[in-house]
């Protein structure tokens, strides 16, 4: 494939960026939920929320355009 036949779209890099957030915080989930005596629920709710501003700020700042 030809690089000007490649193409993403705004979900494509959207979940790109998604996926790299979860897999760069998902270190933190286990020291930091205890040390703010936080449920498994509450943790996997603050995560999913915080990653999925970032991959939108970063999608919104330009880093998803070719």
């Amino acid at each position: 494939m030809k690089p000007e036949e490649r193409a993403t779209g705004g979900i494509g890099y959207m979940l790109m960026f998604l996926s790299m957030t979860i897999t760069t915080s998902i270190f933190f989930l286990g020291w930091l939920s205890q040390v703010l005596r936080l449920s498994l629920a509450q943790t996997l709710v603050t995560a999913t929320i915080g990653n999925v501003v970032v991959a939108i700020i970063m999608t919104l700042n330009g880093y998803g355009r070719c």
